[in-house]
């Protein structure tokens, strides 16, 4: 009984609070109609956010046409507390400090600390100290976006190429130095988070998030360079991570067991220059392999990052020339095809955002799929922090 209590509790949170921040300065009489339950529900529950910061509330300036006081707007409170994002890659790290409703109060970037892999997170964290500080929220997690097979929910990167790493496991107090969990997740997948929250207001909840990415040279964990594509796939407003977390690690149609790496593009030994006929033949390998995709998933939108987002007349070009199919299938389900908009941060920012996307969502009781946040350790972690509780 007291685990179903706790998950009803959640639920009820979550959905609350989701309203709010899809709708700023929604009333409880429209919460209370939009979720389809009793008005006096909606005042326990946002009674309850009020009372421990989680939601502001105030009243716009006097009356309506009608005589009557303007009921009480609602709205998440972003001084609550604050997420930290990280990308990590073999060239450097990108980090932002997002306040609770997603915007960007801090952000750096930098070259990789000495150290291990495993190293890496703890060392990148005394970097985020000073910013923490600055922006003065109680940190309430830190999130880590990666290239890599990653079991989001064990903390376990199963498998990184380009990091030289296998089955490394990264403890939830890895970001015990600020008193928070910590949250791994694949790069292609915060990109899905990213586009998810940008995209809100326009109910696209389906989303194809391909990222590409040129590397030029080799680490101090891997040889590994060339061209690379990672997809981040969005069902109904959720990550799709797939049964072994796997979905999205791309490989084109071209693609047989015996080859090394995602397909037959590639940059030639020496060659640095990515021009024709190389970008010609990536961009029509990897939009002839995305036509079943689109097709199956029938999402609202296709969305590229990295790379070939920089070269989108490029790809236009060869869309055109090489595979008319893709124009067609995109036609067909009414889909678009939209280029990123060129912000850097956007994995640092998408792995913030998964924690605050995760918290907003309805718990998962069966177990299947990412799981969400706990609002009671949230609460916890702004209390400890001295933040967070209303004065």
């Amino acid at each position: 009984m007291q685990i179903n209590n706790n998950f009803q509790k959640n639920a009820n949170m979550s959905m609350a609070a989701r309203l709010l921040w899809r709708y700023p300065g929604i009333s409880r009489i429209d919460i209370a109609k939009k979720l389809g339950v009793y008005r006096s529900t909606i005042s326990n529950i946002i009674n309850a956010l009020v009372e421990t910061g989680v939601v502001l509330e105030s009243r716009k300036e006097n009356c309506s046409s009608l005589g009557g006081r303007k009921p009480l707007q609602l709205e998440l409170n972003p001084d609550f507390g604050c997420v930290a994002g990280i990308e990590l890659q073999p060239s450097g790290y990108t980090a932002v400090i997002t306040d609770f409703t997603g915007v960007v109060r801090a952000s750096r970037s930098g070259p990789l600390p000495e150290g291990s892999f495993e190293q890496l997170p703890v060392k990148i964290m005394e970097d985020l100290e000073a910013d923490i500080r600055s922006v003065g929220l109680a940190p309430l997690a830190v999130c880590m976006g990666l290239p890599g097979i990653i079991d989001a929910c064990g903390g376990t990167v199963i498998r990184s190429e380009i990091f030289n790493a296998r089955n490394v496991a990264f403890p939830r107090n890895t970001a015990a130095r600020f008193g928070v969990p910590f949250h791994i997740e694949n790069e292609a997948n915060c990109i899905a988070w990213y586009e998810l929250l940008r995209n809100r207001e326009q109910e696209c909840r389906s989303l194809i998030c391909v990222n590409t990415e040129y590397t030029r040279d080799a680490s101090r964990f891997s040889s590994c360079n060339g061209l690379a594509v990672g997809v981040g796939v969005a069902l109904d407003g959720r990550v799709y991570g797939g049964s072994r977390f796997a979905a999205g690690e791309f490989v084109s149609y071209r693609w047989s067991g015996n080859m090394a790496g995602q397909g037959n593009f590639r940059v030639p030994p020496g060659d640095s220059r990515l021009g024709p006929p190389v970008l010609d033949g990536w961009i029509s390998e990897l939009f002839e392999s995305l036509v079943p995709v689109v097709s199956v998933f029938d999402p609202h939108a296709v969305i590229v990052h990295g790379e070939l987002a920089r070269h989108r007349d490029d790809v236009q070009r060869v869309l055109e020339r090489d595979v008319p199919r893709f124009g067609d299938i995109l036609k067909r389900n009414d889909c678009g095809l939209v280029f990123s908009d060129g912000d850097p941060r956007s994995v640092a920012i998408g792995a913030a955002h998964m924690f605050l996307m995760r918290l907003f969502s309805l718990p998962v009781m069966d177990g299947i799929g990412h799981e969400c946040q706990n609002w009671d350790e949230v609460i916890s972690c702004a209390r400890r922090a001295g933040m967070g509780a209303k004065n």
